[in-house]
Parts: structure tokens; C-alpha cells; sequence
């Protein structure tokens, strides 16, 4: 029995010693203490090892924007709302003056509200005589040119009477910033551009890229191009190793029609002519004439013996 009882004791000081109580801003998540997410908060006091899991509670300041990163900081707020700034304690937001349409405290305007003037001798919004740039006149109200629409500052607004902002026409330009006092500054550029660092133009990008960051970074890039991430260049794809094409043998069937023959020439025959027989009336010539000279030669020799 002892053995059991000094067991458990031993049991119960390990489980104390281990236990944590949770700092502000902490809840227990399986027996342990974990910092909050951003945003949200948790009173201190959560033992790690007996209260089970808790959780945190969602900030909600009035006007706040966003909340310290820091875990420890809770529900301090770090931005606020358009016309608010945070309170030197961060627990809160504070409203900027009224003719301020942003600033960093009660006595220090950033940017005014349309008809008013940043005197920055003073950081004080002032009511304007005349128009900011790109603002033109409405019903002697100087007001914000359009996204996309520019004019050049000085429009008196008690007497100019109403006035106009001129379309943006920065070449290959998609959009506009949105900010009144940008007018024409690039936001985008079409395919194939960037902007410049002055947002005033669009800069083409390199030959083989379709998209661009700038003039050294490709995005995307065109046809028969790959992307290679280890200096953002747009390289040319390696031509496919090509498998030799298997040998073709064709066989020609000649198919000859045999003509007839022709017969080898006879040879030549050799004619040995024989003399030809005297015909009848030659013989009969022939006769004739040994008759005559037979004559002939007994006359002559008959004439000699009579002479002599």
C-alpha cells in the first residue's frame, strides 16, 4: 500500500512540475501553451496541464485594419482605416481632421479631401483657390479626376467654371493607377511590356518573353521558349532527338513483254555467173562471117597465082 501511495505521489509532483500557467495572449492547445494567431487575443492565467484546450478571441477594434504580428501585443493595433490613425497606446483608432483625408496624427495631414490643399509648412490640410493636378472643376467643387484621366493643376474654382480631365494615352498602357494625384501613371502595361520605374511609359520586353517584370525578368515566354528559373531568361527548347528512320526496301517488279523476234537476216549469197550460151543468131553471125573470110582468102589466093 505504501508503495502504491508514494507511486501516485510521484505521479502528482511530475505533473505539477510540468504544468505552465499561459502568458496574456496564450491558450492551451494539447498541454501547451501557444502564442495567438494575429488578430486575436486571450487574457493570461490558463494552466497548460488541467484547463483542457481554449482558444483565442477575434480583435475588434473600432476602425482598426490590421493588428501587431507580435503575440505578446494581442489586440494592438498597427494600421487603421482610411481618415483614422492609431492611438499612441494602440488600443484604438483616432480620426484625422476633416479636411484631411489621411494622415499619421491629430496634427500632421498626409493627404487632403478634395477642395483642400496640403500646406506642408504645416502639414495642414487649407482650402484651395485652385484645383491640384488632375482635378478639374464641378460646380466650382474641385474634384478627383477618373482612373485612367488627367489635368494639369490650377483650375480656380470659384471661376473657371466646370472643367474636364483628358484621357490617359501612355502607348501599351492597360491601366492606370487608381490614385487621384498619379493621373496618368502606369499600373500595367499590355503583353510583351512592363512598366517604367517611373510609371510614366511602358518598356518592351525581351524578344522571347510573352510576359515581363522588367527588362531582366521573364514571366512567360513565347512559343518554342522555356522559362529558366535560375536567371528568369526565356531560352530556346532543345531540338527533339529525332530516331532514324528504318530503312525501306522496295522492290520493283519490271514486268517486260517480249516482242516477236526478228528473224536474222539470210546471208548473202555469192553468184558465180556462168558464161552464157551463144544464142542461135550469134552462132549463125559468127558462121557467117568465117564463111566470108574463107572466100575472101581463096579469091585473094587465086589472084596471085593468075599474076604470076
Amino acid at each position: 500500500m505504501s508503495k502504491i501511495f508514494i507511486a501516485t505521489l510521484l505521479i502528482a509532483c511530475a505533473t505539477t512540475a510540468n504544468a505552465a500557467t499561459c502568458n496574456i495572449n496564450q491558450n492551451v492547445v494539447s498541454n501547451a501553451c501557444t502564442d495567438c494567431a494575429q488578430g486575436k487575443s486571450r487574457a493570461a492565467g490558463d494552466n497548460s496541464t488541467s484547463s483542457g484546450n481554449t482558444t483565442c478571441t477575434d480583435c475588434t477594434v473600432a476602425n482598426a485594419a490590421t493588428y501587431s504580428s507580435t503575440a505578446a501585443a494581442g489586440c494592438a493595433v498597427a494600421t487603421c482605416d482610411a481618415k483614422f490613425f492609431p492611438a499612441a497606446n494602440a488600443a484604438s483608432c483616432t480620426g484625422c481632421r476633416t479636411d484631411a483625408a489621411t494622415c499619421t496624427n491629430a496634427t500632421v495631414d498626409l493627404t487632403c479631401e478634395a477642395g483642400y490643399t496640403l500646406d506642408t509648412s504645416d502639414d495642414t490640410c487649407k482650402a484651395s483657390t485652385t484645383c491640384a493636378i488632375n482635378q478639374y472643376v464641378a460646380s466650382t467643387v474641385c474634384t478627383n479626376c477618373a482612373t485612367g484621366t488627367s489635368r494639369a493643376a490650377g483650375d480656380v474654382f470659384a471661376s473657371s467654371g466646370n472643367t474636364t480631365c483628358t484621357a490617359c494615352t501612355v502607348a501599351n498602357a492597360a491601366t492606370y493607377s487608381a490614385t487621384a494625384a498619379a493621373g496618368c501613371a502606369v499600373a500595367t502595361c499590355d503583353a510583351k511590356f512592363f512598366p517604367a520605374a517611373n510609371a510614366a511609359s511602358c518598356t518592351g520586353c525581351r524578344t522571347d518573353a510573352a510576359t515581363c517584370t522588367s527588362a531582366t525578368v521573364d514571366l512567360t515566354c513565347e512559343a518554342g521558349y522555356t522559362l529558366d528559373t535560375n536567371d528568369d531568361t526565356c531560352k530556346a527548347n532543345s531540338s527533339p532527338t529525332t530516331a532514324p528512320s528504318p530503312t525501306t526496301t522496295t522492290t520493283t517488279t519490271t514486268t517486260t513483254t517480249e516482242k516477236p523476234s526478228t528473224p536474222a537476216p539470210a546471208p548473202a549469197t555469192t553468184t558465180t555467173a556462168e558464161p552464157a550460151a551463144p544464142s542461135p543468131e550469134a552462132a549463125v553471125d559468127a558462121s557467117s562471117t568465117l564463111s566470108t573470110c574463107a572466100l575472101t582468102l581463096v579469091a585473094s589466093l587465086f589472084a596471085m597465082a593468075v599474076l604470076c
